[in-house]
């Protein structure tokens, strides 16, 4: 008897290629025990397979195979679900065989002609036969006339149509090839909002957006949906199609970005065999290269690649030169095909200019500034070079220098520095040596001791490490920087924070360069208030969002016995933002807080022109004190947001909105701020890591010393905290600190480093918790 189970555990255990292979190997059991069932049921999931998470191929060749197995049995045929699959896959296929150049016009009709017949044999509605004749002549290089578009919509649905995300992304791809913008925003309103979405949606409807926005200019909303959808489909060989786009967008719109993206997705486009992925990725290369403003670029690509370089420098003619040819013979094969010329007229599309030096102040997102570390040394390193950095970031083993260059004018040192060998991402950094800043117009981020700021104020000078994130996750830039730096200078007395003017100690960076952890969020960003004796009000902002390309967040209506209220506030309102890692657009509603009812205050924002008319000189809060600091030139200041309350929609759909001033202590006393997720699950990360400190801390600490552990029984879970008081190195114990689903306070308990989600441990006046444990190495 033929044991499908076992076949079924290999290749639900792989992804992929591997997957495929799994899958084949399925069939070909299957086919050698003559069982037809999951002969069937085995090419349905290689079909699937090949067409969710490959490039077709295996799925054309298998649906044959598939078809005629289901004709010659009556077997197969008895039951109803397997002519459901049947239809499907057809479907799959009749979509899939456009993507192939040597598959003449004639045949594609053949197919839909044969899965017309089916539907109606089988009383289907032919609903998704013209779904699919539309999407062909979109796929061939024909846009229908409004009159033509849509019949399918008239015909009724059933279990074989598209899912309505589906349907919806289709009808706004014609819309927009149509030229009927206004169509496309209403029938993308559902998709963007979330309401409809699968497993390809909002992938497509992103990117057919982005290919509008290009050849319109419009560029700021290009920009916001493609970075929502890089992250989508990164690594993904199916999405080629969506690769291809964001290559063309950047290619105007951002070409650091844009190479970054064709780095981590070439070896996709090598391994591919579906024609047009290939003519989507290669175009798209074409394009960006073509636009490249560097005659040479330093990129550490496959080397399998045609035009690999062992010293991984690249000239932009040459790349641009191969993705031409690449695209340009598909081109012509699918225009042959077609008896027509879009796929020559698209590789040859010139597309608007990038517009410079203009700024947008509806977007949340603005021209992002450089990360500024300055490490403080009591005595400068005594070699300080191209090659000395060089060496000690090989000798580390997780860096590889791929360029440098002196800036010699400014004593700079340029680096291209990759992480991994390569195999991740590639920073830019600069490294410089400069007098120490004025220490005290920094924050301690942690509490550091006045030895530690004697230090500071008479060190010999400071280790500047200047980094753009670029397009990289914030959190995980930051670390990276870090790294380098403590690298450079392991004995620093402390890190000068100059893009979030804060001071970190050096026992903390020390801790976080060599954790597995990135920084938390809140390290990303710092808040500056401002005043004086004349006002009662304060100015509130953020500084270090920049970093991130997004606004930095103002608030104009505290006063100085509320403030701590709003700079709570604000700090959830940036770090809402910085996890999302977009900020919504001017006048748009957002959720910053939750109230103790479950509902949410929701706010807004304009910019400071556009708040001006808000704040009269008659009742002018904190924007008097903004107005005094600044004068008549707000410089960047210019670009920031100011926070409002959302006060619902005007008449005329335009965003109504309220002063923050209109909250009451009341209210703030509903706030409820709790812990982002993936903030505790960082936390956690640290508790566990760094338990060993924590075993040192219990020893000076015994009777104050306590852990926070995830525990579940068979009714529920919750998080508890133990009095610790014996820590091994396998397992703790304690007793319970209060009364819990684990037992009664005092109760005994015992668990592991793994359990724990948080500790904290009094000493003196000083509370530590995960992140501040760098202070244990210091305790006596």
């Amino acid at each position: 008897m033929f044991d499908a189970e076992k076949y079924i555990e290999e290749y639900q255990s792989t992804r992929g290629t591997a997957r495929l292979r799994a899958l084949k190997k399925a069939i070909q059991a299957a086919d050698e025990a003559k069982d037809d069932e999951w002969s069937f049921r085995f090419r349905h999931r290689c079909i699937q397979t090949s067409t969710f998470g490959g490039d077709e191929v295996d799925g054309m060749i298998l649906f044959p195979e598939m078809m005629a197995l289901y004709d010659r049995s009556e077997e197969l045929q008895a039951d109803e679900d397997n002519l459901h699959t049947l239809l499907w896959d057809f479907k799959w296929i009749i979509n899939d065989a456009v993507d192939f150049t040597h598959i003449p016009l004639e045949q594609i009709e053949s197919l839909n002609a044969e899965f017309k017949k089916r539907l109606e044999a089988n009383g289907k509605s032919l609903r998704p036969y013209y779904y699919l004749r539309e999407n062909t002549l979109l796929q061939t290089g024909r846009v229908p006339e409004p009159s033509e578009s849509g019949y399918y919509r008239t015909l009724p649905e059933d279990d074989l149509k598209d899912c309505k995300a589906c349907e919806a992304s289709h009808d706004v791809h014609v819309a927009l090839l149509q030229g009927k913008r206004e169509m496309a925003e209403a029938k993308s309103r559902p998709i963007f909002s979330g309401e409809l979405h699968c497993a390809e949606i909002p992938h497509r409807t992103y990117a057919h957006w982005i290919d509008y926005d290009l050849r319109h200019g419009d560029f700021a909303h290009g920009k916001r949906l493609a970075k929502r959808l890089y992250p989508m489909v990164r690594g993904d060989m199916k999405h080629l199609f969506r690769i291809g786009s964001l290559l063309c967008f950047y290619s105007k719109a951002d070409r650091a970005i844009g190479a970054n993206i064709f780095r981590h997705e070439l070896h996709n486009f090598m391994e591919c065999r579906n024609h047009a992925m290939r003519f989507e990725f290669a175009n798209g290369a074409y394009h960006l290269f073509k636009n490249m403003q560097a005659e040479e670029i330093s990129m550490i690509l496959p080397r399998d690649f045609p035009l690999w370089h062992e010293e991984h420098h690249y000239e932009s003619a040459k790349l641009r030169d191969y993705f031409y040819e690449e695209a340009a013979k598909l081109a012509a094969a699918f225009d042959k095909r077609n008896g027509n010329s879009s796929f020559t007229d698209r590789l040859n599309e010139e597309y608007p200019d990038y517009p410079e030096n203009t700024e947008d102040f509806t977007s949340g997102e603005t021209e992002q500034t450089p990360s500024v570390l300055a490490a403080v040394c009591t005595t400068l390193p005594d070699e300080l070079t191209l090659a000395s950095v060089s060496r000690t970031l090989e000798k580390d083993g997780r860096y590889k220098v791929i360029a440098t260059k002196t800036i010699d004018e400014q004593g700079v040192l340029a680096f291209q520095i990759a992480e991994n060998g390569g195999t991740e991402e590639i920073y830019p950094v600069m490294i410089a040596c400069q007098p120490v800043p004025d220490v005290n117009e920094f924050r301690p981020a942690s509490p550091i001791s006045d030895t530690t700021k004697e230090a500071c104020e008479n060190a010999e000078g400071a280790v500047f490490v200047v980094m753009p994130f670029e397009d990289k996750q914030p959190d995980l830039a930051l670390h990276f920087q870090l790294r380098i730096l403590n690298l450079i200078c392991p004995d620093a007395v402390a890190v000068l924070d100059i893009s979030r003017m804060k001071l970190l100690p050096a026992g903390w960076v020390l801790l976080a360069a060599n954790s597995d952890v990135p920084p938390l969020v809140d390290y990303l960003y710092n808040l500056q208030l401002y005043g004086d004796a004349d006002h009662d009000h304060l100015w509130i902002r953020t500084v270090g969002l920049r970093c991130c390309g997004l606004r930095e967040l103002e608030i104009l209506d505290a006063t100085k016995e509320n403030y701590t209220r709003f700079c709570d506030m604000l700090c959830f309102a940036a770090e809402r933002i910085l996890l999302r890692g977009e900020m919504d657009d001017a006048g748009t509603p957002f959720n910053v807080v939750s109230l103790d009812d479950g509902s949410q205050v929701v706010c807004t924002w304009v910019s400071p022109e556009k708040a001006d008319a808000d704040y009269p000189a008659e009742d002018a809060a904190g924007m008097a004190v903004r107005r005094d600091a600044l004068g008549e030139d707000q410089g960047d200041y210019a670009k920031n947001a100011i926070l409002y309350l959302y006060d619902g929609e005007a008449a005329d759909g335009s965003t109504k909105r309220k002063r923050l001033g209109a909250l009451t202590e009341a209210e703030f006393e509903r706030f409820r701020y709790g812990q982002f997720l993936v903030t505790g699950r960082k936390i956690a990360a640290l508790a566990e890591e760094r338990y060993d400190l924590f075993r040192a801390m219990l020893e000076k600490s015994p009777e104050n010393s306590y852990v926070c552990v995830h525990y579940e029984n068979e009714e529920d879970e919750d998080e508890i905290w133990v009095q610790v008081t014996e820590a091994a190195e396998q397992q703790f114990t304690g007793r319970l600190a209060d009364d819990s689903i684990a037992g009664k306070a005092g109760d005994p308990f015992t668990g592991k480093p793994a359990d724990l989600t948080d500790f904290s441990v009094r000493i003196g006046d000083l509370v530590i918790h995960p992140n501040t444990a760098y202070i244990a190495l210091d305790i006596e």
